[in-house]
Parts: C-alpha cells; sequence; structure tokens
C-alpha cells in the first residue's frame, strides 16, 4: 500500500509539473519517442539526440538551446505569431551542423548559418534577421517571415521560396547568386543581391518624404529577372513619388512589371495577397504561387471534430476527429 501511494504521489507530481509548464518536447530517435517537460525540455531533447533525430515541441517559449551542432530536425507547432498559444517561440539559434532542418518556430531574436551545407528554415518567423559567419552550401528558405536576411552574402546555391521578407542588409557577388520565387520582399532599394528572380513582388522604397525622391533603379548585371512585379513602397507618412527601373547591359529582363503605387502598400507577415498577377506558367505571383504557402508545419493537428449526440444500442457516443499533416 505504501509503495502504491507513494507511485500515485510521484505520478500527481509530474502531472502536476507538466501542465504548470505546458512546454513539452518529444524526442523520436530510432523508432522510439521520449517525452521531456518544462522549460528545459528542449535542451533535455537535444542532449539525447542522436544524427537524424526529431524533435517536436509543444506551443510555448522554451529556454533557449544556443548552438544546434546535430544533424536534427527541430519542429515547432507554429511560427506566425509569438502572442498566440499555438506558437513555439525561441529567442534565437546558432547552426553548426550539416542537415539541419527548423520548422514551424517563431524566433523572436536571430538565426545564425555557420559553415554548414543544407539547412532548411520552413514555415519559420524570424523577427531580428538571418545571419550567416562563414559561407554556407545549398540553404532553402521555404515559406517563412524573415525581417532582415544577411545570409545571403555568404549563401552558395542559397534559395528562399514563398517566403515574405522586409530587406537584404547585406550583399553577395556575381559568383554565388542567390535564388528568389514566389516571395512578396518589400524594400529592395538599399541592397539588391545577385540572384534569379521568379514570380516575386519586389518593393522599391524610396529614401525620403519628397516628391523630389523619384528615382531611377538601376538593377545589378549578372541578376535575372522574370515575371516579377516591381511595387513601389512607402510609409504611410510619405508622398508618393514615380520609381523607374532600368536593366544594365547584362542583365535579363523578361515579362517584368513596374505598379507605381496610389497609396502605400500595407505591410503584412506573411503576406498572401494573390492579386499581383500570373507569372511563369500562369502561377500566382507572391506566395500564394509556386509550391504555396502552408503555416502549419507537418506535424498532425486536428482539424476538425465531431460528437453524435445519439447513441447506439450499446449506449456508445460516436466521436468523429480528422487529423491532418501539412505537406
Amino acid at each position: 500500500m505504501k509503495k502504491l501511494l507513494f507511485l500515485t504521489m510521484a505520478f500527481m507530481t509530474m502531472f502536476s509539473s507538466v501542465y504548470a509548464d505546458g512546454l513539452t518536447a518529444t524526442l523520436l530517435k530510432g523508432g522510439q519517442m521520449t517525452p521531456y517537460y518544462g522549460l528545459d525540455a528542449l535542451k533535455q531533447a537535444y542532449a539525447a539526440a542522436d544524427s537524424g533525430s526529431v524533435i517536436t515541441l509543444s506551443p510555448g517559449a522554451f529556454n533557449n538551446l544556443t548552438t544546434v551542432a546535430k544533424p536534427v530536425t527541430i519542429i515547432g507547432t507554429y511560427g506566425f505569431s509569438p502572442t498566440t498559444s499555438q506558437a513555439t517561440v525561441l529567442t534565437g539559434l546558432t547552426v553548426s551542423a550539416n542537415n539541419v532542418t527548423l520548422e514551424g518556430i517563431y524566433f523572436s531574436g536571430t538565426v545564425t548559418l555557420g559553415g554548414v551545407n543544407d539547412c532548411l528554415i520552413k514555415r519559420c518567423w524570424i523577427e531580428t534577421k538571418l545571419t550567416s559567419n562563414a559561407n554556407h552550401y545549398r540553404t532553402k528558405v521555404d515559406q517563412c517571415v524573415v525581417k532582415m536576411d544577411e545570409a545571403v552574402a555568404n549563401g552558395y546555391n542559397y534559395s528562399i521560396y514563398n517566403s515574405t521578407l522586409h530587406q537584404f542588409s547585406k550583399a553577395n557577388t556575381t559568383s554565388n547568386k542567390a535564388y528568389i520565387a514566389n516571395c512578396v520582399i518589400y524594400n529592395l532599394r538599399s541592397y539588391r543581391p545577385y540572384a534569379t528572380y521568379i514570380n516575386n513582388v519586389l518593393g522599391i522604397q524610396k529614401a525620403g518624404s519628397s516628391t523630389s525622391y523619384n528615382a531611377t533603379i538601376e538593377l545589378e548585371a549578372a541578376s535575372e529577372f522574370y515575371n516579377n512585379v516591381f511595387y513601389t513602397h512607402y510609409g504611410s507618412s510619405q508622398s508618393l513619388a514615380i520609381i523607374t527601373i532600368t536593366y544594365p547591359e547584362g542583365c535579363v529582363n523578361r515579362g517584368n512589371t513596374v505598379k507605381n503605387a496610389t497609396s502605400a502598400i500595407t505591410f503584412t507577415y506573411p503576406n498572401t495577397t494573390a492579386d499581383w498577377g500570373t507569372g511563369i506558367d500562369d502561377t500566382p505571383i507572391g506566395i500564394t504561387g509556386g509550391q504555396g504557402f502552408v503555416a502549419y508545419p507537418r506535424i498532425p493537428r486536428i482539424t476538425s471534430s465531431t460528437i453524435d449526440k445519439h447513441t447506439n444500442a450499446e449506449g456508445k457516443i460516436n466521436v468523429k476527429v480528422n487529423v491532418a499533416v501539412p505537406q
């Protein structure tokens, strides 16, 4: 009896702790799932992880894991609002291993890439900046919000798809052109990376509040622009001006258009506006084209549930739950 009472009390203590913290990190390693609870759950799951392990995080703000130095996948439940109860929140992270995947996480700070290969950042919100401290290869950013992108400077075969960015803050060179497709970029004035641009909405922000700031923006030679919309962007307190786009020798220009605004474009993250027209193969321009945009990560979530009010002959109630896994 004493032993049973002790076990019951221990279970109640654990149960209380789990719900008090409201945080869970589930480690999938070698076919075995192990849950960890509390503020340090992510740290504990990562410490126990092997190469190829998957860590799935519950909603909530976890104590930060400073560096990811193993090829693991970390998946949160949602990344597009720091205030909703659905969001998984981390302050920041440094990636120093190859083949790391980050998905469904709101980063309130900076994500830094080391000299790594094949990093995938998917369905994440990076509030401060995405940067790098060394050359990185085949990094892919997909269906994300990135307020400031510095990682393009050191990226080789660096690609950004279906994402919303405020601006780039460092330049790359002709030797490491990026690939940017189906994105909305609000300010392409100060830094315009060498890249192949396909089906993007590219905002050009003028540099002042006077109409004397009408400007001609010359794009970088060696870049390629296919079916993009250039849109003049201004803050609400600024008057409007006319921006002219020119393409120097060596810069490819096919199917692009310029829309000088009659009103300010509104910052919306992620911008899912679908009325920019169609681009290559008649797919929509912006993040609603291409692969599309799905906010939720690749973990099962309840999409609907019903309870039948009637009972059968045995007095049982029919409960139906639909679970979907985003692709």
